[in-house]
């Protein structure tokens, strides 16, 4: 007759007959966590119990391949058990062979997906993820999954950052992310301007007319061309290059959203583009090299501002003084020439706002900034 027995702490032994040999049996239960998927061992699909648990008894040396197909929006995280070879306790490979040579208990880790998503803007730019080119927008689900991001900037566009959220910016191209929560990932790439023209958006696609001149570097006034609005940007093109645009340029003008300046314009004079309740975003180009007093003062909806790496001077400063709305500021410029005023005056009239301030350890006014900064309540990012 056949006899079976437990001997010892839950192995089992079967004889066939008395005196004949043993067979080993182990003990296995698999747990899938809340039942978010379904258990496949050896390809087949187990039925759980109450517990969300399938248990059986098999032959001591018996390899078995355990897998979980999780439900939609759920992803496999983890195997944790006391599984011989399993570094930590955990292995990460689904499915997975084991050899039952022991009791074992194993849990299946399955948590809920993320997604992320990246827009893409076809005329301005191509996303490459992972080795891979798109032209259209981009969306992942997926759990921990790790992206390699870049941007390939069409001609006369330039990438500037990613940004995710409100003030979280990343400067590199290629960058690494992760799918590790729910976000939109967003290239921030810019128009290259040519050098006779500044760009703008505004409201309705309002075309708007400065109230000052734009100037030659020998200090002549350009004449207006054209003033156009076409593929989302108005466009005020000169009869020549700009180096700098003079005092009252746009103020107190509600319907400028965003101003873009040109790649090779050298200066913005005082009090140039200040007072306008809804403008929300400035970019100068590759050449700035100084700013003036109170030149972006009380645009109370600006958030964030790039000082690019040709910057090196400032005309008595308060500068984006009354800028209550702005949270980040990104200063690139390293070597600086002269000032009228204090360089930390650049920045005066900031106390009582708070936010981040980026700034490079080889800038030469590093200590100062930071120092100012500080004082504000800013977090200090530095590189």
């Amino acid at each position: 007759m056949l006899v079976s027995y437990k001997k010892p702490k839950g192995r089992f032994f079967i004889v066939g007959k008395p005196g004949g040999s043993p067979t080993v049996m182990r003990h296995i239960s698999v747990n899938v966590y809340h039942s978010w998927g379904t258990l496949l061992i050896d390809g087949t699909a187990v039925t759980l119990d109450a517990n969300n648990t399938w248990e059986a008894d098999i032959a001591d040396g018996t390899q078995i391949t355990m897998q979980i197909q999780p439900q939609e929006h759920k992803a496999f995280n983890r195997w944790n058990g006391n599984v011989d070879g399993w570094e930590n306790g955990y292995s990460y490979d689904n499915p997975v062979t084991i050899t039952v040579d022991n009791d074992y208990t194993i849990t299946s880790s399955i948590v809920n997906t993320f997604t992320v998503n990246i827009p893409v803007d076809a005329n301005k730019y191509s996303l490459i993820v992972n080795n891979v080119t798109y032209t259209s927008n981009y969306q992942i689900e997926g759990y921990m999954e790790t992206l390699v991001v870049q941007i390939v900037p069409q001609t006369d566009w330039r990438f500037e950052k990613w940004v995710q959220g409100s003030y979280y910016y990343v400067y590199d191209n290629p960058a690494t992310f992760y799918v590790n929560s729910n976000y939109t990932l967003t290239p921030d790439v810019l128009p290259i301007v040519p050098d006779n023209e500044i760009w703008y958006v505004s409201q309705g696609e309002t075309r708007l007319y400065p109230n000052a001149s734009a100037q030659d570097e020998y200090g002549n006034d350009l004449s207006i061309q054209s003033n156009t609005y076409y593929d989302g940007y108005g466009r005020i093109a000169y009869d020549g290059d700009i180096h700098h645009i003079k005092e009252y340029f746009f103020q107190y003008n509600s319907d400028l959203l965003e101003i873009y300046l040109p790649d090779g314009m050298k200066e913005v004079y005082s009090e140039c583009i200040m007072d306008c309740a809804n403008l929300r975003k400035i970019v100068f180009g590759n050449s700035l090299e100084e700013l003036g007093n109170n030149s972006f003062a009380n645009n109370t909806s600006l958030t964030a501002i790039t000082i690019p790496p040709s910057f090196e001077s400032v005309y008595i400063g308060y500068t984006f003084s009354g800028c209550t709305g702005l949270h980040y500021i990104d200063m690139q410029a390293n070597h600086f020439s002269y000032e009228w005023g204090g360089y930390d005056d650049l920045f005066s009239g900031l106390n009582g706002t708070y936010g981040t301030f980026r700034i490079s350890q080889n800038c030469e006014l590093y200590n100062m900034f930071v120092t100012q900064f500080q004082n504000y309540g800013w977090t200090i990012e530095s590189y």
